[in-house]
Order: C-alpha cells, then structure tokens, then sequence
C-alpha cells in the first residue's frame, strides 16, 4: 500500500498483493479464509462475518456499550440493529 493512503480513513482493509493494489472482493477475502484454515485444519466456520462476531462479542465483554460498538461496527445510529444479533 502506498505510504499515502496509510493514514487515509477509507483506504481499504484488505488489498490485492498484485501490482494494482486494488481493494479485495468480499468473495476474495471469503475464499483466502476458507483455504487458509482448511491448510490449517481449523474445523470451524471461517469467514470475514465470524470475525465480526468475535470482535463485537470481545467488546461486549470489554465493557462497551451499544453506541460503541455501533460506531465501530461503522453501523449509522439511525439503524435499529440490536448488538445482540450482532454477536
């Protein structure tokens, strides 16, 4: 990744290693998750959405509250998602 785009709040999470650098597709990242754990023999489901569940249980657990864990699920407060569902 550029140095320039380090500090930028909507460079991408996950880039492609080639020279392009383009962000990766949800199925890109789904389908390295799904090779890498089953080089792993991890039996478990693995995929960017149970990540998300790891990390809002996690903050659940640290001590945060909804409107936390909504900004850093970049949730809109205007939604009504219940943090339950989340986890």
């Amino acid at each position: 990744m550029a140095e320039s785009q380090k500090n930028e709040p909507d460079a991408p999470l996950w880039v492609t290693l080639d020279n392009n650098i383009q962000a990766m597709s949800y199925k890109s990242i789904r389908v390295n998750f799904k090779n890498i754990s089953k080089r792993a023999s991890i039996k478990k489901p693995v995929n960017p959405h149970s990540f998300r569940h790891l990390a809002v249980t996690n903050w659940i657990l640290d001590g945060l509250n909804e409107q936390e864990i909504k900004h850093r699920c970049w949730l809109v407060p205007r939604i009504s998602t219940d943090v339950t569902y989340l986890c």
